[in-house]
Protein backbone atom coordinates (compact mmCIF):
# COMPACT_ATOMS: atom_id res chain seq x y z
CA UNK A 1 0.00 0.00 0.00
CA UNK A 2 3.12 2.18 0.73
CA UNK A 3 4.40 1.27 -2.19
CA UNK A 4 1.73 3.04 -4.19
CA UNK A 5 0.99 5.99 -2.50
CA UNK A 6 4.70 7.56 -2.72
CA UNK A 7 4.61 7.50 -6.81
CA UNK A 8 0.95 8.95 -6.23
CA UNK A 9 1.78 11.79 -3.80
CA UNK A 10 4.86 12.70 -6.08
CA UNK A 11 3.11 12.79 -9.04
CA UNK A 12 0.78 15.10 -7.04
CA UNK A 13 4.01 17.49 -5.42
CA UNK A 14 5.26 17.80 -9.16
CA UNK A 15 2.08 18.90 -11.14
CA UNK A 16 1.41 21.30 -8.35
CA UNK A 17 4.73 23.04 -9.15
CA UNK A 18 4.37 22.70 -12.79
CA UNK A 19 2.59 26.32 -12.52
CA UNK A 20 6.09 28.26 -11.29
CA UNK A 21 7.51 26.76 -14.73
CA UNK A 22 7.45 28.76 -17.49
CA UNK A 23 9.24 27.63 -21.24
CA UNK A 24 11.51 30.09 -22.14
CA UNK A 25 10.55 32.78 -24.21
CA UNK A 26 10.75 32.29 -27.92
CA UNK A 27 11.85 35.68 -28.72
CA UNK A 28 14.86 36.28 -30.47
CA UNK A 29 14.76 39.84 -32.29
CA UNK A 30 12.37 41.96 -32.69
CA UNK A 31 12.12 44.98 -35.55
CA UNK A 32 9.95 48.46 -35.25
CA UNK A 33 9.15 50.75 -38.22
CA UNK A 34 7.89 53.95 -37.51
CA UNK A 35 5.11 56.04 -39.37
CA UNK A 36 6.26 59.27 -40.97
CA UNK A 37 4.31 61.02 -39.26
CA UNK A 38 4.25 58.58 -35.72
CA UNK A 39 3.01 60.74 -32.72
CA UNK A 40 2.48 64.03 -34.52
CA UNK A 41 6.22 63.93 -35.69
CA UNK A 42 7.52 62.76 -32.73
CA UNK A 43 10.11 60.97 -31.46
CA UNK A 44 8.99 57.60 -29.81
CA UNK A 45 9.48 56.09 -26.67
CA UNK A 46 9.27 52.53 -26.75
CA UNK A 47 9.95 50.00 -23.66
CA UNK A 48 9.86 45.97 -23.85
CA UNK A 49 9.25 45.50 -20.04
CA UNK A 50 10.05 41.36 -19.20
CA UNK A 51 8.39 40.56 -16.06
CA UNK A 52 9.93 37.80 -14.09
CA UNK A 53 6.84 37.20 -11.30
CA UNK A 54 3.21 36.67 -12.32
CA UNK A 55 2.60 39.50 -9.02
CA UNK A 56 4.30 42.31 -11.63
CA UNK A 57 2.68 40.07 -15.09
CA UNK A 58 -0.43 41.11 -13.47
CA UNK A 59 -0.05 44.43 -12.47
CA UNK A 60 1.74 45.29 -15.81
CA UNK A 61 -1.42 43.80 -17.37
CA UNK A 62 -3.72 46.48 -15.86
CA UNK A 63 -1.44 49.03 -17.50
CA UNK A 64 -1.94 51.22 -20.33
CA UNK A 65 1.36 52.99 -21.58
CA UNK A 66 0.57 56.51 -19.68
CA UNK A 67 0.95 54.85 -15.91
CA UNK A 68 3.51 52.44 -17.32
CA UNK A 69 5.04 55.49 -17.77
CA UNK A 70 3.98 57.19 -15.14
CA UNK A 71 5.60 54.66 -12.32
CA UNK A 72 8.59 52.67 -14.22
CA UNK A 73 11.14 54.13 -11.97
CA UNK A 74 9.40 53.63 -9.13
CA UNK A 75 8.60 49.51 -10.73
CA UNK A 76 12.58 49.18 -11.55
CA UNK A 77 13.44 50.13 -8.08
CA UNK A 78 10.59 47.83 -6.67
CA UNK A 79 11.34 44.49 -8.30
CA UNK A 80 15.05 45.29 -9.70
CA UNK A 81 15.65 41.26 -10.05
CA UNK A 82 12.22 40.71 -11.51
CA UNK A 83 11.99 43.18 -14.37
CA UNK A 84 14.13 43.48 -17.47
CA UNK A 85 13.27 46.72 -19.56
CA UNK A 86 15.01 46.92 -23.32
CA UNK A 87 14.23 50.93 -24.31
CA UNK A 88 14.82 52.44 -27.48
CA UNK A 89 14.03 56.25 -28.69
CA UNK A 90 12.37 55.51 -32.02
CA UNK A 91 12.25 59.04 -34.67
CA UNK A 92 9.05 59.17 -37.47
CA UNK A 93 9.66 57.13 -40.13
CA UNK A 94 12.44 55.03 -38.89
CA UNK A 95 13.12 51.25 -39.63
CA UNK A 96 15.02 48.73 -36.60
CA UNK A 97 15.34 45.57 -37.95
CA UNK A 98 15.73 42.37 -36.11
CA UNK A 99 17.16 44.27 -33.37
CA UNK A 100 18.61 41.14 -31.15
CA UNK A 101 17.23 40.51 -27.90
CA UNK A 102 19.37 38.52 -25.28
CA UNK A 103 17.65 38.52 -21.69
CA UNK A 104 19.04 38.30 -18.76
CA UNK A 105 17.26 34.89 -18.27
CA UNK A 106 14.49 32.93 -19.13
CA UNK A 107 11.87 33.47 -16.56
CA UNK A 108 10.15 35.73 -18.26
CA UNK A 109 6.39 35.86 -17.78
CA UNK A 110 5.49 37.68 -20.54
CA UNK A 111 6.45 40.41 -22.68
CA UNK A 112 5.10 43.84 -23.31
CA UNK A 113 5.79 46.34 -25.53
CA UNK A 114 4.67 50.64 -23.88
CA UNK A 115 5.10 52.92 -26.80
CA UNK A 116 5.36 56.64 -24.90
CA UNK A 117 2.68 58.77 -27.07
CA UNK A 118 2.18 62.54 -26.55
CA UNK A 119 -0.20 62.80 -24.07
CA UNK A 120 -2.98 64.37 -26.27
CA UNK A 121 -3.24 60.91 -28.38
CA UNK A 122 -5.11 58.89 -26.70
CA UNK A 123 -4.75 55.16 -26.46
CA UNK A 124 -3.50 51.76 -24.72
CA UNK A 125 -0.11 52.06 -26.49
CA UNK A 126 0.38 49.01 -25.33
CA UNK A 127 0.74 45.52 -26.58
CA UNK A 128 1.39 42.05 -25.31
CA UNK A 129 4.03 39.40 -27.65
CA UNK A 130 2.90 36.75 -28.92
CA UNK A 131 5.52 33.81 -27.66
CA UNK A 132 6.89 33.86 -31.36
CA UNK A 133 10.66 34.09 -32.21
CA UNK A 134 10.41 37.41 -33.98
CA UNK A 135 8.38 40.01 -34.07
CA UNK A 136 7.39 43.48 -35.87
CA UNK A 137 5.96 46.05 -34.09
CA UNK A 138 4.68 49.11 -36.28
CA UNK A 139 3.97 52.61 -34.43
CA UNK A 140 1.60 54.19 -36.29
CA UNK A 141 0.17 57.80 -36.17
CA UNK A 142 -1.64 57.32 -33.25
CA UNK A 143 -1.19 54.02 -31.82
CA UNK A 144 1.27 50.92 -31.97
CA UNK A 145 -0.07 47.37 -33.89
CA UNK A 146 1.98 44.16 -34.20
CA UNK A 147 3.03 42.40 -37.92
CA UNK A 148 1.44 39.84 -39.25
CA UNK A 149 2.39 38.09 -42.79
CA UNK A 150 5.16 39.35 -44.55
Amino acid sequence: MFKLFLPVGLLLLLTSCMEDIVPPTKLRNISFLADKDVNENKLVIVHMAVPKIKELYDELLKMDSQAYFATIKQLEATYPNDLEVFKWEIVPGAALNDIEVRFKDFRAKGIFIFAKYDDSIAGMHRLVLPQQSSVKVLLGRTECHLAYGG
